[in-house]
């Protein structure tokens, strides 16, 4: 599920995530490269799936915050 619930690991949710691609993401990237900067910026003891990142860059542009310009992405004003 999507929502953060007590069990989960705060930085390990999808919001943190977000927070942290957006912190990131001061221009246009490409979304491979931004994928492997997001994993050094972190340096959690988790693994950062693939999966978690693009439900996170879903989450982003639902919520306006990005676009997509060919494998590019770009955060939005």
């Amino acid at each position: 599920m999507l929502l953060p619930n007590k069990y989960e690991n705060i930085s390990q949710n999808y919001l943190s995530l977000g927070k942290d691609v957006i912190k990131i993401l001061k221009n246009k990237r490409n979304i491979y490269d931004l994928f492997k900067e997001l994993v050094a910026y972190r340096k959690d003891e988790y693994e950062l799936t693939i999966q978690k990142y693009l439900f996170t860059l879903d989450m982003l542009y639902a919520l306006g915050l990005i676009k997509l310009e060919g494998e590019n992405i770009v955060k939005l004003k």
